[in-house]
């Protein structure tokens, strides 16, 4: 974004109704190019956030309905690229500017900053600001500092796979013949041209990890199928040979000493215990599982190495102290009053809806299970609802533009503002209520 603008804009946010909205100001003087609001008005522009123009005591305020969208920024601190998500969301903010001039609009009026390009948590769509003033400004250079600051910066990016994208893009980037229209080709060619070959060298990469165990087992039960099937022949073909020298002695040969009978029986001992010393030299190192008829629902329910971490092992000791279940320890626990170190939000609904432990600094509540660290039921609650932070020992909440607002001790707070928490307060996401305590105090 120029520099001058930023002067010359003041940003603000406010909850009315069941929506949220960037406010900005401009200023006296600015002149409002009425023929781009008209255009951004009479157009469903692709990929823009729709606004409407009021004018207050010689000012004009914009009002960008953000309603359920997160501003870039936020959203790229939480969560991680792959490859073909940074090049679609790269590519849509470069459509969009190219597309505007068919409009009559400015490719510099757009806000081109990660905290004022807004996206869709969900569906990963993006949507920009446009600002209908006239600004002098080099669309290409914002663009470049721009990008630098999200792959330097910002983004989290999942670099795995041969071509090397993010180096290509920076080394286009680089370039002094830099222009957008070429940089949106050779997006695009990463995009579809790239696909096949993209999807065939990270195809085992992107295999779920459940897929990839399962495929692991599946190959595991063949070999060790396979090598039972080659003991269970070589077993039978001993006894077989063993079977055939006895009866050939028996038959073909006299032993020496008059009581054959005893001589026969001595040999089928000798038999006997050079059959099992064969047996159990065969069978060495192979494990069989007994069917008891007892299946042990624990031991499905436990998760392999490749899920468990200490990090988990944490958290269930802190849940098992919250429940009133003290984990299992050769000392003795001394029940009563326990300090967790974490806040609860006590749910006021019902018993059956769960309290809320927010058990790290950066707490977000939402529907989106890839997202929240709190997943609620409620179909009232936003995708990704609000946000609670620790600053210093105390404790704030954030509405994250959602629909049906947050609110505290009954009044709505307005979102992308933090708001203090105290202890006993009384706090409500949409229509599910907590208390909120906290128990470090």
């Amino acid at each position: 974004m120029p520099e001058n603008l930023m002067d010359r804009l003041e940003f603000s946010y406010e909850s009315i109704g069941a929506s949220s909205y960037l406010i900005i100001k401009t200023g006296l003087r600015e002149e409002i190019l009425d023929y781009q609001v008209s255009m951004t008005g009479c157009n469903n522009i692709e990929r823009l956030v729709q606004y409407s123009l009021k004018g207050i005591n010689g000012y004009a305020f914009c009002y960008y309905n953000i309603t359920s969208k997160l501003a870039l920024s936020f959203f790229l601190k939480r969560r991680r690229l792959l490859r073909n998500e940074f090049v679609k969301l790269v590519a849509d903010i470069m459509r969009t500017i190219a597309d505007s001039a068919g409009y009559l609009l400015s490719d510099s009026g757009f806000l081109l900053d990660p905290d004022y390009v807004f996206i869709n948590p969900e569906n990963l769509e993006i949507a920009m600001v446009y600002v209908p003033v006239n600004v002098d400004g080099d669309t290409c250079k914002e663009f470049r500092d721009f990008l630098r600051k999200l792959i330097l910066q910002l983004a989290d990016i999942d670099e795995n796979g041969s071509d090397n994208f993010l180096q290509r893009i920076l080394a286009f980037v680089k370039n002094d013949l830099f222009n957008l229209s070429d940089f949106l080709k050779l997006l695009d060619g990463m995009l579809y041209n790239d696909e096949a070959v993209e999807a065939e060298s990270c195809a085992r990469e992107d295999e779920p990890l459940a897929v990839k165990v399962e495929r692991i087992n599946a190959g595991s039960g063949k070999k060790i199928g396979n090598k039972r099937a080659n003991i269970a022949a070589m077993v039978l073909l001993s006894q077989l040979l063993i079977a055939a020298m006895v009866l050939l002695v028996v038959k073909y040969i006299r032993l020496p000493g008059g009581n054959s009978a005893v001589n026969y029986l001595a040999l089928i001992l000798i038999v006997i215990a050079i059959d099992i010393i064969i047996l159990k030299n065969t069978l060495q190192g192979v494990k069989f599982n007994i069917n008891t008829g007892i299946r042990n629902d624990t031991d499905d329910k436990m998760p392999s190495d490749a899920f468990a971490g200490a990090g988990d092992l944490k958290i269930q000791e802190a849940e098992n102290h919250l429940n009133g279940k003290p984990a299992a320890s050769c000392n003795t626990v001394l029940l009563g009053s326990i300090k967790t170190g974490f806040p609860v939000l006590k749910s006021r609904n019902s018993t059956e809806m769960e309290d809320i432990i927010i058990n790290k600094p950066d707490f977000i509540i939402g529907r989106l299970k890839e997202q929240a660290d709190f997943v609620s039921e409620s179909a009232a609650v936003g995708k990704i609802h609000a946000q609670i932070i620790n600053r210093n020992g105390t404790w704030f909440v954030k509405d994250l533009n959602s629909v049906n607002g947050t609110f505290v001790n009954d009044g709505r707070i307005t979102s992308n503002t933090e708001h203090q928490l105290k202890d006993g307060d009384i706090v409500a996401f949409a229509n599910c209520n907590y208390i909120f305590e906290d128990r470090c105090t």
